[in-house]
């Protein structure tokens, strides 16, 4: 039985534990990894444009990200 049943996020972070370390992590641990992750990821920003250009060779992606700063100083 697969801890992590249609969740990519997590079958993508567990291909990057060492497999002995895997082997023995718990759902719950598997939880808090997934909701420390959804913190990093759910910041909101003032301007959050993405934008693809089209280069002469290939494609190439531009983001602009603006908000306030939220890291302690000091």
């Amino acid at each position: 039985m697969s801890l992590t049943p249609n969740n990519p996020f997590l079958d993508r972070f567990l291909t990057t534990v060492p497999h002995e370390a895997a082997g023995s992590v718990t759902p719950e641990q598997l939880a808090a990894v997934q909701r420390a992750a959804g913190i990093c990821f759910t910041v909101e920003h003032a301007v959050n444009i993405r934008r693809s250009l089209r280069l002469p060779r290939e494609w190439f992606y531009l983001v602009l990200l603006f908000g306030r700063e939220r890291t302690r100083r000091g």
